[in-house]
């Protein structure tokens, strides 16, 4: 199946005029067009200022309440003259002054200051104030019956004996078997406490490992001494053998570590060792005398100058370094 391809779209109509555009487009069709006159200027209805002078009445001049008041006058008493004489009258802070006169206070000083020479008898201040306290010694006290005899015996009753209360026990009896005689020639035959609270289980058959927990003894215990010993023990049953071969010392293949040749091979730090020659510093050789073969040059600076001594050509071609 072959595709066509879709032919391009196209108006029926795609001719344009030359002349003038008379029709409406989308944007003067969508466009609405507002029309607005200009405001007038918003003036009172007199605004006519005259030229002569202002005869009304302000907002200020209106609002403005004026308030008329006579000067007060100066308040003078009635008599004001001054008389030239002494002044023999009261003034207002002499009026309101107490003048208090007091006298001058005198030494305060007993009738008789006299001490005699004799012994005090009077009494002093601490002594007048001094209550002495006596106090008798409080009496035991006894009840009023106190029929004690303290030479003969104590028949009555204490408070200890009072209060004790006796409590009479008897004696526990030992718990022993109806027969305790025990035939030391014959072998026991009754029943022992272990004996009688002994239970015996029943179970399985034991395995191998859990019979080895039970210690197996002969039916016979007599053991004698002299002939040796042919039963089985308790570490003999238990007891597994075990076959091992006892190891070897391991050492290395026979190398001679000992020789009589001198050895000429590399060891490691032999083989890590690098030579390095090392020289005296000619100025050392010059400062001591050892080469004899550097002679004095020239003097600069302080510092005086060698150079090598030049036997089978000159001195500029020297591969030796001059000293300084």
């Amino acid at each position: 199946m072959e595709a066509t391809r879709n032919p391009a779209f196209r108006p029926p109509v795609t001719t344009i005029s030359s002349g003038e555009f008379t029709g409406n487009t989308t944007n003067k069709t969508d466009f609405n067009r507002k029309q607005a006159e200009r405001a007038v200027a918003f003036r009172p209805p007199e605004t006519v200022v005259g030229g002569g002078e202002f005869t009304g009445a302000t907002t200020n001049r209106t609002d403005f309440n004026r308030k008329e008041g006579n000067r007060q006058k100066a308040f003078r008493p009635e008599l004001t003259t001054l008389q030239s004489g002494e002044f023999t009258d009261v003034t207002t802070s002499r009026a309101d002054f107490d003048r208090k006169q007091v006298e001058k206070s005198r030494a305060y000083r007993p009738p008789a200051t006299t001490v005699p020479s004799g012994d005090f008898s009077g009494v002093t201040t601490n002594r007048a104030d001094f209550d002495q306290k006596t106090a008798v010694r409080s009496l035991p006290i006894r009840p009023a019956a106190s029929n004690l005899r303290l030479d003969g015996a104590m028949d009555a009753l204490t408070v200890t004996q009072a209060d004790y209360r006796g409590r009479r026990g008897e004696k526990a009896v030992a718990v022993r078997p109806s027969s305790n005689t025990i035939d030391r020639g014959q072998p026991f035959e009754a029943h022992s406490t272990y004996q009688d609270g002994y239970v015996p289980k029943e179970g399985r058959l034991l395995s191998k490992k859990e019979r080895r927990a039970v210690a197996v003894r002969p039916s016979s215990n007599t053991i004698d001494r002299g002939q040796p010993f042919e039963a089985h023990s308790t570490y003999q049953d238990g007891y597994v053998p075990k076959e091992a071969a006892r190891q070897r010392s391991v050492r290395p293949n026979e190398r001679s570590h000992l020789s009589n040749e001198a050895f000429v091979g590399n060891t490691t730090q032999r083989a890590d060792y690098t030579t390095k020659t090392v020289d005296v510093c000619p100025a050392e050789k010059v400062l001591a005398r050892r080469d004899r073969t550097y002679e004095f040059s020239s003097s600069r600076n302080g510092h005086d100058f060698y150079h090598h001594r030049s036997t089978h050509a000159t001195r500029a071609n020297s591969s030796l370094v001059p000293v300084a």
